[in-house]
């Protein structure tokens, strides 16, 4: 579930107002594209439940992309590159944008993120009760439109309407009973950071 994760890019987007919220976005969502990327290479893997059309969840083992240290480690690396590539603010930004989503996770999934390799994972499985786990990310996705309604006028209600998008695909997870294919997923989320990125972008931009 990444809507959590695009009001989170939001909501730094309304702390630097100067960076453009692609960036922002795809930092928010590059750790699930680093699990596909891992996932498919073999280094991370992921298991369906049994049960999954009770649960509608994946259990995951990824150290390597959702660690803490790692979540951390990949936060410094991404910020070390916008700096270098788009400034000092940007670079910030986006560090934090990548950061947070480690935090979101931490709530909502089982105690399955590490803190670092081999050691005790954690977790609070909101996953457990669905329904409040997407009231939360309608919380953080709200508050991240609130936060971005003051920085534009044409372009917010674009922004807007995308994000509450993303709250209602986040929802159909309610619903879902037929297990996924593991493959498909992964190639779904290496993709998730550049195309959400991009469009988030395309809406961000001035058109006048």
């Amino acid at each position: 579930m990444f809507a959590g994760h695009v009001g989170a890019a939001l909501i730094v987007k309304g702390a630097a107002p100067g960076v453009g919220l692609g960036k922002l976005v795809a930092g928010a969502l590059l750790l699930d594209s680093l699990l596909g990327v891992f996932v498919l290479a073999g280094l991370e893997s992921v298991k369906v439940p049994e049960d999954y059309a009770r649960l509608h969840f994946l259990r995951f083992d990824f150290p390597v992309s959702h660690g803490l240290v790692a979540a951390a480690a990949w936060a410094l690396i991404a910020l070390a590159a916008a700096r270098q590539k788009w400034g000092v603010e940007a670079g910030n930004a986006v560090g934090l944008a990548v950061f947070s989503h480690w935090p979101l996770d931490a709530i909502e999934h089982e105690p399955e993120l590490p803190l670092a390799m081999g050691s005790p994972a954690v977790g609070l499985s909101l996953w457990h009760v669905l329904p409040l786990a997407i009231a939360f990310e309608a919380v953080i996705v709200a508050a991240g439109i609130a936060a971005y309604w003051p920085l534009a006028r044409e372009r917010r209600v674009g922004v807007a309407i995308a994000a509450a998008v993303t709250v209602a695909m986040t929802a159909t997870q309610l619903f879902a009973t037929e297990p996924p294919s593991v493959r498909v997923e992964a190639i779904t989320w290496v993709l998730v950071a550049p195309i959400f990125g991009a469009l988030f972008g395309w809406l961000d931009q001035d058109r006048r």
